[in-house]
């Protein structure tokens, strides 16, 4: 007499392949997933960085009077063009943030946060009235270092 149903490894194998394919589908989850965390945290120090080295780029440009040392920048701009200068602007980094803060003749401004997550920051003075800047933004583990030049007016 012939019994109907499977053998045992007949269920054996099949549930050994259908494991192959939840281990192959959960680590191709997993990639992707990784992948679009990574992406998404060079997005977010991409745009900090260019939105930092945009605004600190147009405005020493326009300074005067610069000052550079070890961890904070300062100088002076003319932003109303009667050739005076009317506003002090200060720049500081540490291990994990670059700040920005203004004087305009009332007192500093509180501090402005324009990178979070800087693991290093250097404004270097290569030649003449250039100057080099360069960042790196740690978000999760991974580095994202970015560099950039400006040319100074007003010097």
């Amino acid at each position: 007499m012939k019994k109907k149903g499977f053998s045992l490894i007949e269920v054996l194998t099949s549930l050994f392949i259908i494991g192959i394919i939840i281990v192959n589908v959960a680590a191709i989850f997993f990639i992707a997933q990784n992948s679009w965390i990574t992406q998404k945290d060079r997005i977010k120090a991409l745009r900090d960085a260019c939105w930092a080295f945009n605004f600190l780029t147009y405005e020493l440009r326009e300074a005067t009077n610069l000052q550079i040392n070890p961890n904070s920048l300062r100088f002076w701009l003319d932003t109303d063009r009667d050739s005076l200068q009317d506003t002090h602007v200060e720049y500081r980094w540490n291990n994990n943030q670059l700040r920005r803060r203004q004087n305009t003749g009332g007192g500093w401004s509180r501090w402005e946060i324009l990178i979070n997550d800087l693991s290093s920051f250097t404004i270097q003075n290569p030649s003449g009235n250039f100057y080099r800047i360069q960042a790196s933004i740690r978000k999760r583990r991974k580095t994202f270092n970015f560099r950039t030049g400006v040319l100074l007016r007003n010097q």
